[in-house]
């Protein structure tokens, strides 16, 4: 019995010398992976110096920026430039003499909206070639007050222009000479250009109701597509249109331009109802012309 006392003794002992661990205690994380550089987040790898991956940082450590594109205002993509659209509502800048649209500038809306764009309206005091960038199109209204407008500042602009003011026609270098003709309401098509004439056929066409009201004119340089003269009256051409780089009577035009013949712009309530549906088709093709 006694020895057998001094056996189990002996066991003990060694029993309780091996239970101690030269490792220290785990920290319950997992371990770094296999190349990321054991005891730092950093070179790249998304977490905080000196902090194991997965590990929340103290408080008062820098964090280090995730690797890859920072992300923009809504948390996306970077922001950046927008790339240029190739569809969408076209942007439109209407410079006009006042507020709100009546008359003829409440017609070219409402085209406008057919056609989905989208208008930004500016008074002819207040307007800058600055308000030109980003827009397919500028429209310069009859409504406006000609002396008030800068125009020689927007002759060199190179986005398309309507104009329906022909005082503003030679301050454009768009013609030689200008003027308006009284008691017409026919014009006569010259032109078998199908957009710009809308379809119609060449000869004379009614497009004011009532009857006997006037037209704009302009005398165009030699690059102009000759679309329409005051039937009757030759070589006073009343609507006309350039291409971009056609020759103008003394330079190249910048962007298309185009004169639109359109001379009554009453208040309500008579709100100018002048143009027919075959004024409002030749309308539609100018605007149609300008935005292609």
């Amino acid at each position: 019995m006694r020895v057998t006392a001094v056996l189990v003794a002996a066991l003990l002992a060694a029993c309780s010398s091996t239970s101690k661990s030269t490792n220290p205690p785990s920290s319950g994380l997992p371990p770094p992976a296999a190349g990321a550089g054991g005891s730092g987040g950093g070179g790249g790898s998304g977490g905080v110096p000196g902090a194991t991956p997965g590990e929340t940082p103290p408080a008062g450590d820098a964090t280090v920026p995730v690797a890859g594109p920072a992300p923009g205002p809504e948390g996306g993509a970077p922001d950046h430039a927008p790339a240029p659209s190739s569809g969408g509502a076209p942007k439109v800048l209407y410079i006009a003499g006042e507020r709100p649209n009546v008359g003829t500038d409440a017609l070219i809306h409402q085209a406008l909206k057919e056609r989905n764009a989208e208008v930004q309206d500016v008074r002819e005091t207040t307007v800058t070639p600055a308000d030109a960038q980003g827009k397919q199109l500028i429209i310069m209204s009859y409504s406006m007050q000609s002396t008030d407008f800068k125009a020689e500042a927007w002759a060199d602009v190179p986005v398309p222009v309507m104009v329906l003011e022909h005082f503003l026609l030679p301050r454009l270098g768009m013609t030689t000479s200008n003027g308006f003709q009284q008691g017409v309401s026919a014009l006569t098509i010259v032109s078998n250009d199908p957009l710009l004439t809308a379809g119609l056929p060449m000869g004379d066409v009614t497009v004011y109701t009532p009857l006997g009201k006037e037209m704009f004119w302009g005398v165009p340089g030699p690059g102009a597509i000759k679309v329409a003269t005051p039937k009757g009256t030759a070589g006073r051409f009343v609507y006309f249109a350039y291409p971009a780089g056609a020759m103008m009577p003394t330079k190249p035009a910048p962007a298309k331009r185009l004169q639109f013949f359109v001379a009554s712009h009453a208040p309500p309530p008579v709100n100018d109802q002048f143009l027919n549906p075959d004024g409002l088709k030749l309308l539609g093709g100018a605007l149609d012309w300008l935005l292609k």
